[in-house]
């Protein structure tokens, strides 16, 4: 109960101050181009994860592309991406012209299964897409390791995973870009938006020319230091000036988000470590986990399982779906060598957290959980 009553104020106090500044900015005319609150977002977002430059976009899709072309993924590059995400991740590599090559998961982590990437000595990929699945970081120490070996630039899809921190580092912050996702369902939101960090002044210029048009020379760029065209390449991905002053609020309270959603995933996580029922992602020792991409993924033992399990959770009032993009993959590449992601889109069910705002509906989860555990031992 404490936990819905905590969101609950924290929720209402976020929505009390968006409505005053974004009315604010309003009054002062400061909706279009790029006012104070975009730019005060992007330094500070990137100074909280010590990151040399931060760059706000439309949505994450959209800086996914300004990433991957900054980095030169073209015609000529092979993208490695995990398999088990949504096609928006890895989509911006085939509209740049690259090839995909899809890669399978750790079925306890729903993670990269690095070791068999790291394994895979005839691997061709020149970069490399790194989702960091419902907030768990994947292990950055052992694929930047890998990567610097083998000369591969490195992409990291922070979307789910707002403040996680993996071998005491932010992730977004260990390969040579992170993209943060601040859609409505991420634990930052925009209402739509997403945010672009890296160290690289060179992958800050061109991403910056790319998708803001002539407006990157009044980012502090000199195009002739990188032989940037005048206007830029041409696209128009610049957030609106009011969706950062929403989740320049959001970002004030992200530490207290995390603090609720992460003592129901431990509730779960602690119910659920001797369960042959049910089980839900293993986070690495030196990992912690948040973001969560506001909710909690509980991993069936089989589809069967899942199919009843849903039913039971929406016979209760409880939201819950599950997502499947096997003939995305088969579009954009092939799901064949792939078998754990392609299990996992029927075995994995996703639970909202904002729905929990109702302490009896969490009471309800929890009873469930427990009873179709004790019904199959």
């Amino acid at each position: 109960m404490f936990n819905s009553v905590k969101l609950i104020f924290i929720i209402v106090w976020i929505k009390i101050q968006q409505v005053i500044l974004v009315a604010i900015e309003i009054i002062r005319g400061r909706v279009t181009f790029y006012p104070p609150s975009v730019k005060s977002f992007e330094r500070n977002f990137s100074l909280d994860l010590k990151a040399e430059h931060g760059l706000m976009f439309t949505n994450a899709t959209s800086a996914m592309e300004a990433a991957m072309f900054s980095v030169g993924v073209s015609s000529n590059s092979i993208v490695g991406t995990t398999a088990f995400v949504i096609p928006s991740s890895y989509a911006p590599a085939y509209n740049l012209g690259a090839e995909i090559v899809f890669l399978d998961i750790d079925c306890n982590t729903l993670n990269l299964d690095y070791v068999s990437l790291i394994e895979n000595t005839e691997s061709n990929i020149t970069t490399l897409v790194v989702t960091h699945f419902y907030g768990n970081p994947c292990d950055m120490a052992s694929i930047m390791t890998w990567a610097e070996a083998h000369n591969i630039i490195v992409i990291e899809d922070c979307s789910h995973a707002h403040g996680a921190i993996v071998g005491g580092r932010h992730v977004g912050t260990w390969g040579h870009i992170g993209v943060f996702s601040l859609q409505g369902s991420k634990t930052v939101s925009a209402g739509e938006g997403a945010v672009a960090v890296t160290n690289h002044d060179l992958y800050y210029a061109r991403m910056a020319a790319y998708g803001h048009q002539e407006s990157y020379k009044g980012f502090g760029i000199d195009r002739h230091n990188y032989e940037l065209p005048v206007f830029g390449y041409g696209r128009k991905m610049r957030i609106h000036p009011l969706g950062a002053v929403l989740a320049t609020v959001d970002f004030k309270y992200l530490n207290h988000k995390n603090s609720v959603y992460s003592r129901w995933f431990k509730e779960v996580q602690s119910l659920l470590l001797k369960s042959t029922y049910f089980s839900t992602q293993t986070v690495s020792p030196d990992a912690e986990i948040a973001g969560y991409a506001q909710g909690l993924p509980v991993i069936l033992n089989n589809e069967i399982s899942a199919d009843d399990f849903v039913k039971k959770l929406n016979s209760h009032g409880i939201n819950c779906f599950r997502r499947s993009y096997i003939e995305s993959l088969d579009y954009f590449g092939t799901s064949e060598g792939v078998p754990n992601s392609v299990d996992a889109f029927g075995r994995v069910i996703f639970i909202p957290f904002y729905q929990f705002v109702d302490f009896r509906r969490w009471s309800k989860l929890i009873a469930l959980l427990k009873s179709s555990d004790n019904a199959t031992s």
